[in-house]
């Protein structure tokens, strides 16, 4: 573990994040361009790299639905318990239902207190 403090270790963090996030949002401009430009299939060389361009596919419930009769619809389906309804109907014991995952950290600039 760091000897840092929890304040050096925030201090990191943001000067870290200061820099990632202009040089993320150029990748993700450039990335955009070059979509532009190719299709799935596509094969570019660069230098010492290959792009491959292949095509991403994600199932779509609604479109399944609007294709299948209902009874082909059933057959794919299965219930899921909808954590907002059941946090609505058993509040009681919702925490209980919960996993517990990694804190979440929320790290902003301080507001600086106005003078009245």
């Amino acid at each position: 573990m760091s000897e840092m403090t929890a304040e050096e270790l925030v201090l990191e963090i943001t000067a870290l994040e200061n820099k990632i996030k202009p040089v993320q949002e150029r990748i993700d401009f450039l990335k955009d361009e070059l979509r532009a430009r190719v299709q799935p299939g596509d094969e570019v060389e660069a230098g010492e790299y290959v792009l491959t361009v292949g095509a991403t596919r994600r199932f779509n419930a609604k479109k399944a639905k609007a294709l299948l009769s209902e009874d082909e619809f059933a057959l794919v389906s299965e219930p899921v318990a909808v954590g907002a309804r059941v946090k609505a109907m058993f509040p009681e014991v919702y925490e209980e239902m919960q996993d517990e995952g990694k804190h979440r950290l929320t790290i902003k600039p301080r507001e600086d207190e106005e003078d009245d």
